[in-house]
């Protein structure tokens, strides 16, 4: 069973994680680092998700785009609204037909009310 199967359905992300870190000593790959950060979020290590987020947009933005979205959350989880704010508004700019875009634009829209 792959990473994503157990972080999905077998609600084992700390398998999938092993298995991702595994992945990467094999193939470097900017959507795994991605993928290993959103399985750490899933275990609420929101600065280790926050590196590998970083880790996949500085190897390749364009096909992590997602990612933008990801570091929004994990930064309000961490209670960092203005660093939320940043990252929502990257994603709208560099990811506007994004499958989060909806959610994007609430998030923005709360956070620059001040809301949390």
């Amino acid at each position: 069973q792959s990473a994503i199967d157990k972080q999905t359905t077998k609600n084992d992300p700390k398998g999938a994680i092993s298995d991702y870190e595994s992945a990467l000593k094999i193939d470097n790959a900017a959507t795994t680092h991605m993928n290993l950060g959103t399985a750490y979020q899933q275990i609420d290590n929101y600065q280790k998700a926050i590196t590998e987020y970083t880790a996949a947009l500085t190897m390749d933005a364009t096909n992590t785009k997602e990612a933008y979205y990801y570091l929004g959350t994990a930064y309000e989880a961490l209670n960092q609204p203005k660093r939320a704010l940043q990252e929502y508004e990257n994603y709208l700019k560099k990811n506007p037909g994004g499958t989060n875009i909806n959610e994007v634009k609430g998030r923005i829209k709360e956070l620059s009310n001040g809301k949390r």
